[in-house]
């Protein structure tokens, strides 16, 4: 006969674990309730008990760290009581398929491992024999078993690596075949290379094979290309990425014998590739040195250094060459390629020496003891020959480097070109480009002018851009009103041919037209000014703006609400010498407000009433044929708006005429997206939307 009872603990904690509580509380983050659940459960309390811990989220939360040997349901019932996870490196993977966990207290260094007991499934079906479902019968039997029917428990000594540890990490080192960055130790060296495990991952014969991200990145769902080239003479492979980490390693060691040991091969193996590649290449690789009172040697020869840069060269073009013909077929149409495979560069690690005129891969950083630390050289810095002795200093015998092939430029040299086709006149580019940015300043105060269109064609190309100011912006000379890049690091000529057409003709992208200085006449209209009932507002008003556009004022007169007295005053300024005409007030439809009448009078063309600003919808302008008939003079009607509200419609048109437009009906209508004032306690304008659109 076989007694079953329901699961209880006598133990000094046994009021720390509530395991109804933390059972629901596992099946609702796992999504179900499984014979696992209740395991898992039961396995982390006996855990937490056996090595003394209480409270593992709360003051313990810091002190446990636990080992799960399967990736099944009772893993994620253990990681639901105790509060371990991957994330926080509170909880480590163990691929080894068993039921089981170590708990290891990192406060009191005690630590048990737990196995969950095979035959517990039979005791399961003893404790319920009418459940004819053996899954049912293990979960309801998990629960009632005691601690010894279920498990073994079995102290363990557990020493945790300071890389394993819970905290920041330890160490960063990139990975020498795909350059991605390795943390907490997990590289691999082999052969003097630090790898990822990815990398490292295929051995073939005597060469290792890189199936890294670098290699794999364009993949399609679960399929991969992977590739692996060498160079046959007769029909027979003579040299290859094995044979590469050779002469690399003689290279460097300046020993065959170092070399040797350095990727793991016989001192007589070693001798047998190079006398076999000699052979077959017909020229020497090696140049070996006999011994003497400072022993032997060997060094590369002139051809083996050119030998091995082409091969990389060839290796690496050869790569993405697959990885494009990959993404195209498996990935989708040529036209679905993204704009990161058809623009990487070409990477690859060279001696310092054969650097010269290729450009960094990345910033090299320089540390001098109490006087310096920083960057020595940029990411793109293009190596120059008297560069090579800094880098050695620094401690650079290889570099990682891009080799920019016929039909790819530099960012910096893009962002030249590209620069100098966005910019019309009144427009400068002053200094070099840096990490391919470069800055368009104002040559001269004026308007700035944005072909917009043209901007959205260069912009819609992907890599390179352009951001602007606002056009008919009022900027002043050495402002920065624009700035422009090319996004890569290595740039295909023919995206820089399309970024240049896209932007050719006139007008240019970016303009600044120059303003002239108005010679200014104002007619205050109103019955109350001209009597002197009222005192005038808008004189002082229209006096500072024109001021602050670097005009001067011709004459200041008053009339009344009468359409004969205002065309006289008005022809009285043009005898002043005035090229700007500016009315004030009787703008609306009241039956007195006749200035736009008097206007009329006087013999303006295209008169336009009405704009889609707010302030300034009863806005009028006109336009008066030039007396010597050298051109028009524009004539203003600026609505009483303009005496209560600090920016305005005029604010917005004048900076325009001043720079020769000719503004029509449809130039006001536009005005409509963005022509409504926010009225902001504190005005900032320009600064701010009113008057700009898209």
């Amino acid at each position: 006969m076989r007694i079953c009872y329901f699961y209880g603990m006598k133990t000094s904690l046994k009021n720390s674990y509530d395991f109804p509580s933390l059972l629901e509380e596992s099946s609702r983050i796992h999504g179900h309730l499984c014979p696992g659940q209740v395991l898992g459960v039961r396995m982390a309390i006996a855990g937490l008990m056996a090595v003394g811990i209480d409270d593992p989220k709360g003051k313990d939360r810091k002190n446990i760290i636990v080992f799960v040997e399967m990736d099944r349901c009772a893993t994620d019932a253990i990681q639901s009581v105790t509060g371990c996870s991957l994330g926080k490196r509170s909880m480590k993977f163990l691929d080894y398929g068993k039921m089981a966990a170590s708990f290891l207290n990192l406060k009191t260094g005690k630590a048990v491992r737990i196995i969950a007991r095979e035959e517990a499934r039979d005791l399961a079906k003893a404790c319920f024999p009418k459940e004819s479902d053996k899954y049912k019968a293990q979960l309801e039997a998990y629960k009632v078993l005691s601690d010894a029917e279920l498990f073994m428990v079995m102290p363990v000594t557990l020493a945790v690596p300071e890389e394993d540890m819970p905290g920041r990490p330890l160490s960063r080192v990139q990975c020498d075949a795909c350059r991605e960055f390795v943390q907490d130790r997990r590289e691999v060296n082999i052969g003097g290379r630090l790898l990822c495990k990815a990398c490292a991952s295929v051995q073939h014969h005597d060469e290792t094979i890189f199936f890294s991200p670098a290699v794999m990145h364009n993949s399609h769902n679960d399929m991969t290309i992977r590739s692996k080239i060498w160079i046959d003479v007769g029909g027979e492979p003579v040299f290859g990425r094995g044979r590469r980490f050779l002469l690399e390693a003689i290279d460097k060691h300046g020993s065959i014998r170092q070399a040797a040991q350095e990727i793991s091969i016989s001192y007589r193996r070693a001798w047998g590739y190079i006398k076999s590649m000699e052979d077959r290449l017909g020229f020497a690789l090696v140049d070996r040195h006999a011994g003497g009172k400072n022993g032997g040697g060997a060094s590369l020869t002139e051809n083996a250094k050119q030998f091995l840069k082409k091969y990389r060269m060839l290796e690496q073009g050869i790569h993405e060459l697959v990885d494009d013909r990959f993404s195209r077929i498996f990935g989708g149409t040529e036209n679905n390629v993204s704009a990161l495979s058809c623009n990487r560069s070409t990477g690859m690690t060279v001696p310092v020496s054969e650097a010269v005129g290729m450009a960094l891969a990345h910033d090299i950083t320089e540390i001098r003891k109490d006087e310096f630390k920083g960057c020595a050289f940029r990411k793109g810095h293009i190596v120059r020959s008297d560069d090579v002795e800094h880098l050695r200093r620094l401690g650079k015998e290889k570099l990682f480097v891009l080799s920019i092939q016929d039909d790819e430029m530099h960012e910096d040299e893009a962002a030249l070109l590209i620069a100098d086709a966005l910019k019309g006149e009144g427009v400068s580019v002053p200094g070099e480009p840096k990490e391919g940015k470069l800055n368009l300043v104002a040559s001269r105060r004026g308007l700035l002018k944005i072909n917009a269109e043209s901007l959205r064609r260069f912009n819609r190309l992907g890599d390179v851009m352009c951001a602007t100011l606002h056009g008919n912006t009022v900027v002043r000379e050495g402002q920065i009103i624009a700035a422009t890049r090319a996004i890569p690091l290595i740039v295909k000529k023919t995206v820089i041919e399309k970024a240049l057409q896209a932007v050719h003709g006139r007008p240019r992208a970016v303009e600044v037209l120059p303003m002239r200085l108005p010679k200014t006449g104002i007619v205050i209209t109103g019955n109350e000014v001209y009597h002197g009932l009222i005192a005038d507002a808008f004189g002082p008003i229209m006096s500072r703006k024109v001021a602050e556009l670097g005009g001067s004022i011709a004459g200041i007169h008053y009339a009344p609400d009468d359409e004969a007295v205002i065309e006289d005053k008005l022809r009285s300024l043009l005898a002043q010498g005035a090229d700007l005409l500016i009315t004030t007030g009787g703008m609306s439809v009241d039956p007195d407000d006749v200035t736009r009448f008097a206007i009329r009078k006087l013999g303006a063309k295209d008169l336009t009433y009405g704009s889609a600003v707010l302030p300034g919808a009863m806005f009028l302008i006109a336009y008066l044929d030039g007396s010597s008939g050298t051109g028009s003079i524009p004539i203003l009607g600026i609505p009483a708006c303009g005496m209560y509200h600090k920016t305005t419609i005029f604010d917005i048109v004048v900076p325009r005429v001043l720079a020769g437009e000719r503004i029509v009906r449809d130039d006001l209508a536009a005005l409509g997206h963005g022509g409504l004032c926010l009225h902001c306690a504190e005005c900032r304008y320009p600064v701010c939307p009113f008057g700009k659109s898209s």
